[in-house]
């Protein structure tokens, strides 16, 4: 029975999450829902550091691990720089068989996709069948070097997790995907430097090929 979503942020893990472990009618674990700081209902990220302490997050997973004894289990969705820190202890509490891996197949719309949301910190990471994206001005994005560093170290950790079964998100119609982002941002007039970008991610696209 899964019971964990692991994947990349921008990756597909919410779709993933909500169409496999959030509806009852495929599971039969339990379930709990943790507050983001705006008071959205999240899905349930209990490792994720913006949400808790360090302090908490310990507390977290003694909970998970508590419960378990007396044979209740959580559904849970965690991105692969959030289960870092605590690897081992996922990897013994969890079989692989319990788990599943989200994957894009095309890393570059997987790419400026996250280059967006970092640009402008996360305001559109949940559009939905009532709201549409805010318009930005175009703007000149700086930092694309580090988090380009970013994104791979989390796509070649992904890539190497090797512990679940792995769906890829071009491949399924999640449902409840009401609004795909890309249909409503046009990426190369959001950045003023996106050539710059894109020649940047070629070069880094590279090497990256050359260790899968």
């Amino acid at each position: 029975m899964k019971k964990v979503i692991v994947g990349v942020a921008r990756g597909g893990t919410t779709c993933a999450y909500d169409t496999l472990l959030r509806k009852k009618e495929y599971i039969d674990v339990d379930t709990v829902h943790v507050q983001m700081l705006d008071g959205r209902s999240s899905t349930n990220e209990w490792l994720n550091p913006t949400f808790f302490s360090e302090e908490q997050i310990q507390n977290n997973i003694l909970f998970l691990v508590e419960e378990k004894t007396y044979g209740r289990e959580y559904a849970w969705k965690g991105l692969i720089n959030q289960i870092r820190p605590y690897m081992k202890w996922f990897k013994s509490f969890y079989s692989p068989e319990e788990v599943y891996v989200i994957k894009r197949r095309n890393i570059w719309n997987h790419y400026i996709s996250t280059m967006y949301q970092e640009s402008i910190n996360y305001d559109d990471a949940y559009i939905n069948i009532i709201n549409i994206p805010k318009k930005y001005k175009p703007m000149v994005y700086n930092d694309y070097v580090r988090k380009t560093n970013w994104f791979f170290h989390n796509i070649t950790d992904i890539d190497n997790f090797n512990h679940g079964e792995v769906l890829y998100y071009e491949d399924h119609d999640w449902g409840n995907k009401t609004k795909i982002l890309s249909n409503y941002v046009d990426y190369e007039k959001h950045f003023i430097n996106f050539e710059e970008i894109k020649n940047h991610f070629d070069a880094q696209y590279s090497m990256y090929k050359q260790t899968v």
